[in-house]
């Protein structure tokens, strides 16, 4: 366990991310998968999932604000990785196919970068003492490349 409690929330200027898993909950959608799925129930996931998509939170997600961006500080960062992630896993699991299509703007794009700043490592030969040498950005790597990108 990290040694600082999690945050509960982002800060006020991020709420909107917080918004759309707490309408998730609020409305008590159902998985794809559930048994006797009403219409009803299948509305209300494609309402929540046009949401999500929706501009004004896929405009937010690329310009986020610049005086507090969630890089400032790794319980905010993990805040808001545990937000973008869960966003994304229920937004695959009520959705209608198999197959759906993740918006870039308001999950792929934001939740990329967050993922990263925990995804990383570096190869390189103790020094003469034997002493593990420190990182440095020419030796960087990301451990995960699931976009075939460096």
């Amino acid at each position: 366990m990290p040694p600082q409690q999690p945050l509960l929330r982002l800060p006020e200027e991020w709420a909107i991310w917080e918004d759309v898993p707490d309408a998730a909950i609020r409305w008590r959608l159902q998985l794809r998968g559930k048994e006797g799925l009403t219409e009803d129930e299948r509305r209300a996931s494609e309402v929540w999932r046009k949401d999500v998509r929706n501009v004004r939170i896929a405009s937010f997600a690329l310009c986020p604000p610049p005086h507090n961006p969630p890089q400032s500080s790794e319980l905010l960062l993990r805040r808001a990785q545990l937000v973008l992630a869960w966003t994304l896993h229920f937004y695959i699991h009520i959705s209608p196919n198999f197959r759906p299509k993740i918006p870039a703007g308001p999950l792929a794009f934001p939740l990329l970068p967050i993922t990263l700043l925990y995804d990383w490592g570096f190869s390189s030969l103790p020094d003469r003492h034997g002493n593990p040498t420190l990182p440095t950005i020419s030796k960087l790597d990301a451990n995960t490349l699931l976009i075939g990108t460096r």
